[in-house]
């Protein structure tokens, strides 16, 4: 037994048994035991205790009873065994010190508390990066060590921390200890706790950081009952055992006289944190995510019947109902894999009246059961076979993962780390392109296809060819589908568990939002075996995507020759691939490039490419760009019909509501066809630019509500209002109508706000209220002075307002007086005609009257 010097008394064995286990408690009962001369006690000791703590503990954590139950008979288990440790080490206690060192004093302690505090941090700091790079190395593909350029920051700082309070603490007790300060004893005791820190680190990471990791969605509810098992517990037990266990490391390594003392020192120190942090697990009921970790990495390995027991033994042991919901949920899935559609059937709908902690998981489960209920019964499940890969957890590593996965696929060894070294920037991810490029590279060829269909995904998955899926800033791989549950089977690494049944209706809009791209990567015998049709259909397909991918660095560019490299580049798609109707959009309404319309349209049927783009749009197609320059091109080649369909049916499915300018194109069109209730139901939910409110107040007006009409047109005359240049366009193109004369482009703001003016002096008389008009007149004519008409109206508007006689308190009174005094000076000036005499003169003893 080796001969560390370790100091544990009988009351220190119960607790570090109660803590660590039986395991932990032997080993450390053991070494003292071996440092009062008893090594042959000591060896007898760990023979009888190691395998039997073992095996207790694993019998106790393959019980099926609640975790709670488990927790207790283990607390118990430990402490009737580590009163049995205390009774060994009373029968033979420590030899007495022949001479005792002696101790240091309280200000040593002190300064030595304040140095430790300073430089442990150092020390601690540099073990830190290359604990996380060789973590990174090793267990990336289960954990982010190093998710992204700053994930690394947050554990810099908390190790930071964490040695400057181990620093403070070892070297009071040092301190304290040590009558004479020795160098190589502080080096050495700050070794110690550098070592047991990480080591416990590393125990937490694969004990419980790992399983929690994996299954991180899986708590995001955490029930009242339960709350000893959180994960907030658990990292706070898990803490306070590495503060202990670093503590004592120091104390170890500084009294250890050789190098053999302190390798032994380091095999117990690792033994017993092992055994702590294991015991944290069973302690805090963690278990259930160790079961899942468990199951799911059988699943993934094609091993499903392996997997069952896991995940029954996890719903077994009740743990918080969030893990119990999935656990449960995994079994269905599991079971409808196997083919046992009843059993799958029991389990979800346990999912959706019993497990209802997770509203999401329910809606899944709920759509599953439909669609198992309402399939045939002999609806198949159809998976490609023998596809599997590790997964690198970094952040936008989803193209060198599923490239990785494909590539497995076909016999190409090789990581997702080592793809990402080529291709992808941490927090940035990778385009088509470089993808592409790099499937070239290792002998394969990627095909594209832009505006695919769900059939489409079907049929390659049917020839055993995995499918790679483009969403917006996300790519993922289809391995299967199932009939039954309407569902996708993905290789998916935003999602916790990856393997992911995804079902049909959510992941089929996310992929509609942009352009619906396909991906294939065949070895150039299968892409040999495909109908020629299809082949060529690929190839131009594939080109045309590349040059629209390349296009985007110079998208937005103001740059004159950025602009010619885009427009270079969209020409090319557009002559490879004329049915992208979004590259030829983007051309046509783009003003800079307006000398290439006459040209496209020679070799293109424009007002096809606009019907074809707004059928493919008309559902789940969310980019904004792409449907404001659609719906723009619509109006160019006079498809006002088609476009107003499409986007009333748009509205009616919900799906309008976040594109602003093409509900105001709605109301618009609403207006142009007399729809009045329609243009104001698409208008009123807009704002400021967006709102039209020229439009919607004479929408309102002809439906007859005229004070709102009022309030619409009082927009129009702040000087900050006024529609978007865009809108304006659009506006000007309904307006025209088909085969009418288009509304002068002069595009000013006066013009606009001296109509909306002249509807509110109207309806002001109709309405017989004077009083309306006057603080819309009052703002309209601070930009507007010489508008004679208006004027008048306005002085009229303050006369009837100062005839009312006692509605008004003096200084109020008062000033419309003067109001009045200085319209007419104004009147007088401006009616050089005669045009308005008789009404200034009837103002002017109005005036003289008050």
């Amino acid at each position: 037994m080796p001969r560390v010097r370790a100091h544990l008394r009988p009351w220190q064995a119960v607790a570090v048994t109660a803590v660590a286990s039986v395991l932990g408690g032997a080993l450390a009962t053991a070494a003292a035991l071996a440092s009062r001369g008893r090594a042959e006690t000591a060896r007898r000791l760990l023979l009888v205790s190691l395998p039997l703590g073992a095996a207790g503990m694993a019998a106790l954590a393959l019980l099926r009873t609640p975790w709670q139950t488990i927790a207790w008979l283990f607390l118990a288990f430990n402490l009737a065994w580590g009163t049995g440790l205390a009774l060994l080490l009373r029968r033979w206690p420590p030899p007495p010190e022949a001479e005792p060192a002696p101790p240091g004093t309280v200000r040593q302690a002190a300064w030595l508390a304040l140095a430790g505090a300073l430089a442990a941090p150092y020390v601690g700091g540099g073990a830190a990066i290359v604990y996380l790079l060789a973590t990174d190395s090793f267990i990336s593909t289960l954990f982010p060590s190093i998710a992204s350029r700053f994930s690394a920051l947050p554990e810099l700082l908390r190790t930071l921390f964490d040695f400057a309070v181990l620093g403070a603490v070892i070297g009071a007790l040092l301190g304290r200890r040590l009558a004479r300060l020795d160098g190589g004893r502080l080096a050495w005791a700050l070794g110690g706790a550098v070592f047991t820190y990480f080591a416990a680190r590393l125990c937490a990471t694969l004990l419980l950081g790992i399983p929690a990791f994996q299954g991180w969605v899986l708590v995001e509810r955490a029930s009242a009952g339960s709350r000893l098992g959180s994960f907030l517990v658990s990292a706070g037990l898990v803490r306070l055992l590495t503060y202990v266990a670093a503590t004592s490391g120091a104390l170890l390594f500084a009294d250890a006289r050789s190098w053999a003392a302190r390798a032994k020192a380091s095999g117990l120190l690792a033994g017993v944190v092992l055994a702590g942090v294991a015991s944290i697990v069973v302690y805090t009921g963690r278990l259930g995510y160790d079961f899942l970790l468990a199951g799911e990495l059988l699943e993934k390995q094609a091993r499903p019947l392996r997997a069952r027991p896991f995940y029954e033994l996890g719903l077994a042991q009740r743990p918080d109902e969030s893990i119990g919901a999935y656990l449960q949920f995994r079994l269905a899935l599991l079971d409808r894999q196997l083919g046992l559609s009843r059993e799958a059937r029991s389990a979800l709908s346990k999912v959706v009246t019993k497990y209802t902690q997770r509203p999401p998981l329910v809606a899944r489960a709920e759509r599953f059961l439909a669609g198992i209920e309402h399939a045939p019964a002999e609806a198949p499940r159809h998976m490609i076979d023998g596809i599997a890969t590790r997964t690198e957890f970094k952040s936008a590593y989803c193209m060198p993962n599923s490239l990785a996965l494909v590539l497995q696929y076909w016999h190409i060894p090789i990581s997702p780390k080592a793809i990402g070294r080529e291709i992808t920037a941490i927090d940035f991810g990778t385009t088509a392109a470089d993808g592409l490029r790099y499937v070239q590279g290792k002998g394969l060829t990627e095909w594209i296809k832009p505006l695919a269909e769900l059939a489409d995904i079907k049929r390659f998955v049917d020839q055993q060819v995995p499918v790679l899926v483009y969403i917006p800033q996300h790519v993922l791989a289809v391995v299967g589908y199932d009939e039954a549950l309407n569902s996708l089977v993905t290789y998916d690494v935003a999602e916790s568990d990856i393997w992911v049944d995804h079902p049909v209706e959510e992941l089929i809009p996310e992929w509609k939002r942009e352009f619906a791209i396909l991906g294939v990567i065949l070895p150039p015998e299968r892409f040999a075996a495909l109908p020629e049709a299809e082949r060529r259909d690929f190839e131009r397909w594939t080109r045309a995507y590349v040059h629209h991918d390349l296009h985007y660095p110079y998208h937005h560019s103001a740059d004159a020759a950025d602009q010619e490299r885009a427009l270079a580049h969209l020409e090319a798609a557009v002559d490879l691939a004329p049915e992208f109707f979004f590259d030829l959009a983007h051309i046509l309404v783009r003003p800079r490039w307006a000398r290439e319309r006459e040209r496209l349209a020679r070799g293109h049927d424009l007002a096809a490419v606009a019907r074809r783009g707004l059928e493919f749009t008309r559902h789940q197609f969310d980019n904004d760009e792409a449907l404001r320059e659609l719906a723009e091109l619509g109006l160019d080649v006079g498809e006002y019909d088609a476009v107003h369909e499409f986007l009333a049916r748009r509205a009616k499915e919900g799906t309008l509501e976040e594109h602003g300018e093409l509900v105001a194109l709605l109301g618009l069109l609403e207006y142009r066809q007399g729809n009045m209730a329609g243009a104001i139901a698409q208008l009123s939910k807009l704002r400021g630019r967006q709102r039209f409110p020229l439009m919607l107040g004479r929408a309102m007006e002809a439906t007859g509500a005229w004070q709102p009409a009022m309030a619409e047109y009082g927009r129009v005359v702040e000087p900050e209002s006024g529609p978007g240049e865009r809108a304006r366009e659009w506006l000007r193109k309904v307006r025209a109508g088909d085969g009418e004369e288009a509304a002068p482009e002069d595009g000013t703001p006066g013009s606009e706000r001296r109509a909306a003016m002249q509807r509110i002096a109207l309806l002001a008389e109709r309405l017989h209220d004077e009083e309306l008009l006057r603080a819309p007149a009052r703002a309209y004519l601070k930009q507007f002075p010489w508008d004679g008409e208006m004027q008048v109206r306005y002085g009229e508007s303050v006369a009837a307002t100062l005839g009312r006689e006692g509605s008004l308190p003096a200084d109020e009174r008062e000033e419309l007086r003067r109001v009045l005094a200085r319209t007419l000076g104004l009147l007088r000036s401006l009616d050089v005609h005669g045009r308005w005499r008789a009404r200034v003169r009837r103002l002017e003893t109005a005036s003289a009257g008050r």
